[in-house]
């Protein structure tokens, strides 16, 4: 239970909105203009989270309640009822990163059950500040740790209850990028593995032939579901799609085959680089206009060349 006993703050950097019964989604108003997409899924005697945002860095800094644990168990949702989330933190959290960046909340939960992929542990173990991006955004390092290294195709369970949530390992934007599925409101959870209407952003630790294989993983993990929902002849054959940032509640399996042949365009020379930065000392290049189309990849420019020459595509 939480110790946080004070009167309802005015305002906060958290907006929040309900998606289905069990899932809410809950944004960051961050100084980055990150503006990440936290998920919380309510079980009866317990509570999932899918990532933890900015650690309270609001872009207002004048705001009262910065705290994401605050938040869920002291905010009044209107479409809860008028009542927290979690209230006075009642259930246990089961938190879960589906990759090493923004995780400066994970503090807030700490004696919780903490979920990683367990593909490459030693990029979450090793140099956390750097693949955090905590170094290159000059911030503290959150303390933490995982309690539970999910293997690609695990089911979670908590304190023996099976939370019908499906592990899938895929790498790519980083290597321990992982997904959700969550078989009860047929949805897929991707993190930043991909979304719409701004960049996807690769950092320097990406690999785009891993992020293709991903891709193609969860596009035909999506189309089996589709097809048992047809076959079933449920109420709803619809797969719905998660991401990290912009995009939620989004049609899975167009967007996600759209996106996979937007990169392969890139990679075949047909989409014209629209931009160039420097960031952690090497070049980035932006293909794709950014506000007009639907998909915009921002990555360093050595990721296209590699996966280039892995794929043998000449250009």
């Amino acid at each position: 239970m939480s110790s946080w006993q004070f009167a309802q703050p005015p305002t906060t950097c958290f907006t929040v909105s309900r998606l289905t019964n069990t899932v809410f989604k809950i944004v960051e108003d961050d100084m980055y203009r990150e503006l990440p997409f936290i998920y919380v899924k309510v079980y009866p005697h317990s509570i999932l989270i899918l990532d933890t945002g900015c650690g309270g860095a609001a872009r207002d800094p004048t705001v009262h309640l910065k705290s994401l644990r605050q938040f869920i168990e002291t905010w009044p949702i209107i479409d809860n009822a008028g009542k927290p989330i979690n209230e006075r933190g009642r259930k246990p959290y089961v938190v879960v990163q589906s990759h090493l960046h923004y995780v400066c909340a994970m503090e807030q939960f700490t004696g919780s059950t903490i979920v990683a992929s367990s593909y490459s542990k030693l990029f979450v173990t090793s140099d956390l500040a750097t693949h955090s991006l905590c170094r290159s955004l000059g911030i503290r390092t959150p303390n933490y740790q995982i309690t539970k290294w999910a293997g690609d195709c695990d089911f979670l369970t908590h304190n023996n209850f099976d939370l019908k949530i499906q592990v899938l390992h895929t790498p790519g934007h980083t290597p321990d990028s992982l997904a959700l599925w969550d078989e009860e409101e047929n949805m897929l959870y991707v993190g930043d593995t991909l979304y719409e209407w701004a960049p996807t952003i690769f950092p320097n630790e990406g690999d785009i032939v891993d992020w293709l294989g991903s891709m193609d993983k969860l596009y035909a993990f999506v189309k089996e579901k589709t097809t048992f929902l047809i076959q079933e002849q449920s109420s709803n054959t619809e797969v719905y799609i998660n991401c990290g940032h912009v995009t939620s509640y989004g049609p899975a399996l167009e967007i996600l085959g759209q996106m996979n042949e937007f990169m392969l365009a890139i990679l075949r020379g047909s989409v014209p680089i629209m931009g160039e930065s420097i960031k952690r000392g090497e070049r980035n290049v932006v293909y794709g206009r950014q506000g007009t189309d639907r998909f915009v990849v921002l990555c360093p420019e050595r990721l296209i060349l590699e996966a280039r020459d892995k794929l043998e595509i000449v250009v």
